[in-house]
């Protein structure tokens, strides 16, 4: 039998703290990692104050997946380069790699002004870039 792209695709929300902007840092840690809470093919991950969080599997980001995000209070967040009038989206920054090894996902939430400073300022393979209030980013140093 062949393969069907009829199949619904898997959801992740972010639940993201009210009035948060700045960076989320998504990365793995199977010992003590968050499990995603799942139901009906969504998956649902909760980002802490500092933005950081660990999970203990990627496999619904590997996975072809729609994405939605939320503040806590329920107001959607717009995914992509939605950018109006100063409004704040949710973007993708990429993923941290070593070895040829997924070790996590950078996602921003923000202006576009933030978004484009963030993106083209920081080298983000290197950890940590710091308080992942924007305000307190800086680059991380070099040696």
């Amino acid at each position: 039998m062949g393969t069907s792209c009829s199949r619904k695709p898997a959801e992740i929300v972010f639940m993201v703290p009210n009035k948060y902007e700045g960076l989320i840092l998504v990365s793995k840690d199977e010992a003590t990692g968050a499990d995603f809470f799942s139901r009906n093919n969504t998956f649902t991950i909760t980002i802490p104050e500092n933005g950081e969080v660990s999970v203990k599997t990627f496999a619904p980001f590997t996975e072809w997946h729609r994405t939605r995000v939320y503040y806590a209070n329920g107001d959607e967040i717009p995914y992509g380069d939605t950018y109006s009038n100063g409004a704040v989206a949710f973007n993708d920054l990429g993923f941290l790699q070593y070895k040829g090894i997924n070790m996590g996902f950078y996602f921003f939430v923000g202006k576009q002004s933030d978004y484009d400073t963030v993106r083209h300022s920081f080298d983000l393979s290197v950890l940590p870039l710091g308080n992942k209030n924007l305000k307190a980013i800086s680059p991380p140093s070099v040696k």
